[in-house]
């Protein structure tokens, strides 16, 4: 078992077979210059989990909770995806180290390969994670126990 420290605040521990992924493949991976992410991949496994973050002012952070930004970010990566026959499978309320969450679960096709992912949406002061686990949906099923350890095993520093 592996772990990291993301943003100072947040310790993650993933499984052998992860690998840490490069600014360069985060960059690849999503298209865009944010420097305030983390990831791991586990290529052999088809499976990818991401931790971004953003620090937001006092006064949004008191007004935003974890079920409102979810729900922005649902309604921003359906129309990225809306092309990908992206598909929301709905909501879920979790709690990871004690701080309430918000996930929601959904599937794309990207060249010709459908995947199934969980985002899920974490404020701890006026920080906001958000959490990206996602595998190709055929591996999903041998998949779901690794990725929702990985998620539980995230702990606020």
């Amino acid at each position: 078992m592996n772990s990291a420290k993301v943003n100072d605040s947040l310790v993650v521990e993933y499984p052998d077979g992860f690998r840490e992924m490069s600014e360069e493949e985060l960059r690849q991976a999503y298209q865009d210059e944010n420097s305030t992410r983390w990831g791991v991949m586990n290529e052999e496994s088809h499976m990818v989990f991401c931790i971004y973050w953003h620090k937001g002012h006092k006064i949004y952070s008191a007004l935003a909770d974890s079920k409102s930004i979810n729900k922005s970010t649902q309604t921003k990566l359906s129309k990225m995806l809306e092309n990908n026959d992206y598909k929301l499978l709905g909501y879920m309320d979790l709690v990871i180290d004690g701080v309430r969450c918000t996930s929601f679960r959904h599937t794309y096709v990207l060249q010709d390969i459908t995947y199934i992912s969980d985002v899920t949406t974490m404020k701890v002061g006026t920080v906001c994670y958000t959490i990206y686990c996602y595998t190709r949906q055929e591996c999903e099923e041998a998949n779901r126990d690794t990725l929702e350890a990985m998620l539980g095993s995230i702990k606020v520093r």
